[in-house]
């Protein structure tokens, strides 16, 4: 069987059905949610394409009080979304370092500040409602 080539607009396209996908997955769904509460998403996506963060890095981005218990339970978070490839993970001589995959980064703001973070909170909200 002959490989297929793809081309970028292609592969931007898949990655784009696999985060709508997502967010009307019941499995992410709540990881999805605290990921984007927590601005996970933004904070990887702002350090730069190819860039990896370790899990403490990030927790030192976010409000709060122990940085070393944060990033401890943020590992686990960002072991799931690698898990699902909105992340990608790489050994850094520091540990594990996380970055932006493909579909990842429709959850970070482009350069007019659109994502797909609020189409997510759209369908939870829905759920939500249906649930009553």
């Amino acid at each position: 069987m002959e490989k297929q080539h793809y081309s970028e607009h292609e592969q931007e396209d898949e990655a784009f059905v696999k985060c709508a996908s997502a967010c009307v997955s019941h499995v992410l769904r709540l990881v999805l949610d605290g990921s984007l509460q927590l601005g996970l998403f933004e904070i990887i996506g702002k350090s730069g394409d190819g860039a990896h963060l370790s899990s403490f890095d990030i927790a030192s981005q976010l409000e709060t009080c122990n940085v070393d218990r944060a990033a401890s339970v943020l590992d686990s978070i960002l072991r799931v979304l690698v898990s699902h490839s909105f992340l990608t993970c790489s050994k850094t001589e520091h540990g594990l370092g996380y970055g932006i995959a493909p579909k990842g980064k429709f959850f970070v703001a482009d350069e007019r500040g659109v994502s797909m973070a609020p189409f997510f909170a759209l369908t939870l909200q829905q759920e939500s409602a249906n649930w009553r």
